[in-house]
């Protein structure tokens, strides 16, 4: 019979039972601390007897004569990636068995224990499970329905509280903190629930866990502190046992891994140790607030790719009046590199970690674009945050430009999940928007920024959108176009069970000039917004576009079947892209699953009728009545619950919505109005969440990369009041 990887049977009592001994490698598999010395337990679940939530990774390589493992070992895996009927043949319970394995290769991948043709057969695997099949056991959590295992929808990871126990939870791993590991599907999320953000403030509550600070010193003549500071229980390096790293949203710019969790106790220990022993009172001054309780935990392994040059996204609650000046970056673990953070371009290089007092702490401005390394040897693990001030009115400054970008990067990163394109887009949005915010204008940003938008199709409606602006064709109604940017913006839930992102196809495009004309262009003849092949004849590309229309025309024909066109940033998701079964169709052309549906585009909204809606977990009522259309906006009465996301917090109430979920019923504000313009082809909207506008008073005039301005029904630009003044690169 085989074994378990890192496990190994080291006493076999032939006259006790047929009882067995193991050992295994604590580094690699995950035990709970009771079980450690149940042997009867242990053996049952290495002999695949037993289904744990408490021991995992198991990996079994070979096949045996007990079936349950060999329904779950990789040689069978590499047998049905031959024939896909071993897996079509399976009977339910059997299948429960080999979508276990999946699941634990799932985490093996994470921490780093399959080789390349291992993680590629586990991407194969998993395209085979549909969410929808009868056999898929689900919970319902949080309004999302979670699996324990991966499946060709459910691709993301997360770690959850809950609390519940039924004979179901068996299957889900549950970790040493007693969190759920589920898999949701990415097209359900939305600005709520998008970052898994864990509160962990209990393992923060001792007293024992008090820091001293020692030899604060300033870097030259620059805003970057070092500092070393003692951790006596060591309670910060040892949260990276619990191995709940996850793939980082922005997984083009970085390398490793990391998790991101709340602990208001963790950041009153932080405060109170920065306040009693950072002298410099300049940098620690009487605006001084708090250390955010939101801290990103993370591990670069040696040879992990970089996180390439860029600028931190500040934090801002404008009811408080409090915003971030500084990040703060606790390294845990010791190591060296070439270099190991740079600041500006390498003019301030930090060569060397040392964490013989326990941590290495470095304070730095926001404004100095950096750049960090892996250690050569050694995982490098650390911790960010950012020391938070309160702000007067004469402190920072407001910049329309601003928050249209930075609602423009919120939305296309809630899309990136579909996209590899859209990601590196946003990326670039937030770090132009983060390097205004503090004066700097980045000359090689400007040049190479593209106007990313996307094309998107629900049923006959098409409408052009970046998240801050939405077009549509004069063949609808203003309320019925305003219902459909709620719709899109939120990714809300109606008529079905799927979220909205799941019902439309989306296309992105680039267009060439600055003209509000060409967007309408390509509403009133979508296949103008298709990408053609870059090199070819024109013989080639009308093929192409000449394909587009006939696979369009059959969807439109095709009413009660899905569309399965779905392509998923396989870095992000860790899945392969499922290949399109219409090999004429661009590459960039993303489907999504479409389903039957009883709502039309044209006849949302009846005489009187109600249209229910989800929109951050609560059901709402929209009625056309409860729709004021004005001159230049469209306003709703209706109320939803009050967020959090990149850094930015909406709304006066004391927690954070996204790590303290119990204080959420009270935490309302209103839909945000809506604007708009009229053309003589079609509409243009506009709707505004984040009103994330700050920049520090004395800056440079903001470089901006948005490119609607202030539009008249003409399609040509206003002229300004004000005449526009050159901007210069910010100086260090």
């Amino acid at each position: 019979m085989t074994t378990p990887r890192f496990v190994e049977c080291i006493k076999h009592d032939m006259d006790y039972g047929n009882m067995k001994e193991y050992k295994w490698d604590s580094t690699k598999i995950s035990v709970e601390e009771s079980l450690a010395d149940d042997f009867l337990m242990l053996q049952n679940v290495f002999e695949g007897q037993i289904i744990s939530p408490h021991i995992y990774p198991l990996i079994f390589d070979s096949k045996c004569e007990i079936k349950e493992i060999s329904l779950r070992s990789l040689e069978f895996y590499r047998e049905v990636s031959q024939d896909k009927e071993k897996f079509k043949v399976l009977k339910a319970n059997e299948r429960l068995h080999f979508m276990i394995g999946l699941r634990d290769l799932f985490v093996a991948s994470c921490r780093g224990l399959l080789n390349a043709e291992e993680t590629e057969l586990l991407k194969a695997m998993v395209v085979l499970i549909d969410s929808n099949d009868e056999d898929i056991i689900k919970k319902r959590i949080q309004n999302l329905d979670v699996t324990p295992y991966p499946t060709s929808q459910n691709k993301m990871v997360k770690f959850v509280e809950f609390d519940s126990r039924t004979p179901l939870d068996e299957f889900f791993i549950r970790n040493e903190l007693g969190l759920l590991m589920v898999f949701v599907d990415p097209g359900h999320l939305s600005f709520h629930n998008f970052e898994n953000i864990i509160n962990l403030d209990t393992l923060f509550k001792s007293t024992q866990n008090k820091f001293v600070i020692q030899n604060f010193q300033k870097i030259e003549e620059n805003e970057i502190y070092t500092f070393d500071m003692q951790d006596k229980s060591s309670i910060l390096l040892s949260l990276d046992k619990y191995n709940i790293y996850i793939p980082p949203f922005n997984s083009l710019s970085r390398g490793g891994q990391r998790f991101i969790f709340s602990s208001e106790c963790l950041s009153q220990h932080l405060t109170e140790a920065i306040n009693k022993y950072i002298p410099d009172k300049k940098l620690i001054n009487k605006k001084f607030r708090l250390v955010n309780y939101v801290f990103r935990y993370n591990k670069f392994k040696p040879n992990d790719k970089k996180f390439v040059s860029h600028f931190d996204t500040p934090y801002h609650d404008p009811s408080k009046r409090h915003y971030s000046k500084y990040t703060i970056l606790l390294y845990l673990t010791s190591g060296v590199a070439d270099p190991v953070l740079s600041f500006n371009e390498g003019q301030v290089k930090i060569n060397e970690i040392n964490t013989k007092s326990g941590i290495q702490g470095i304070i730095f401005d926001q404004k100095y674009e950096h750049e960090g390394k892996s250690f050569i040897e050694g995982d490098k693990i650390f911790l960010r945050s950012e020391l938070i001030f309160e702000y007067d009115e004469n402190e920072l400054e407001f910049d329309d430009s601003l928050g249209k970008q930075f609602n423009i990067a919120c939305y296309m990163t809630k899309q990136s999940v579909f996209n590899p394109e859209v990601e590196k887009y946003a990326s670039d949005v937030f770090n132009h928007v983060a390097a205004a915010r503090c004066g700097y204008n980045s000359d090689k940003f400007d040049k190479k920024f593209k106007h990313l938008l996307l094309l998107k199709k629900y049923e006959e409606l098409w409408f052009i959108t970046n998240g801050y602006d939405y077009w549509f064709t004069k063949d609808i109604d203003l309320k019925d176009a305003a219902m459909w940017v709620i719709l899109d913006h939120f990714n809300c839930k109606f008529d079905t069970k799927d979220s909205f992102n799941k019902l439309t196809y989306t296309q992105e495009i680039v267009l060439k000039r600055d003209n509000v004309q060409d967007i309408f262009d390509v509403l009133l003849d979508p296949s103008k917004g298709f990408k053609t092949p870059s090199k070819g004849s024109k013989e080639e590309e009308t093929k192409v576009n000449s394909d587009v229309k006939t696979e369009l025309e059959e969807s439109e024909e095709n009413q009660g079947e899905a569309h399965k066109y779905l392509k998923f940033h396989s870095d992000f998701c860790l899945m392969e892209e499922e290949e399109s079964k219409h090999g004429d169709m661009p590459e960039s052309l993303v489907y999504a699953y479409e389903q039957k549906k009883n709502v039309k585009y044209d006849q949302l909204f009846e005489l009187n009728e109600e249209f229910p809606i989800v929109i951050f977990d609560k059901q709402i009522i929209i009625s056309k009545h409860s729709i004021e259309v004005t001159d230049k906006v469209i306003t709703f009465i209706n109320q939803i619950p009050r967020v959090n996301f990149a850094s930015y917090r909406i709304g006066p109430f004391e927690k954070d919505y996204m790590a303290t979920r119990e204080k959420e019923a009270v935490n309302y504000t209103n839909i945000p109005p809506i604007h708009y313009i009229a053309y003589e082809k079609g509409y243009h909207l506009r709707i505004e969440l984040f009103n994330n506008k700050f920049l520090r008073r004395n800056t440079v005039p903001v470089t901006s990369p948005y490119w609607f301005h202030n539009e008249d029904p003409k399609g040509k630009d206003e002229k300004k009041e004000k005449s526009k003044k050159k901007t210069k690169k910010g100086k260090w």
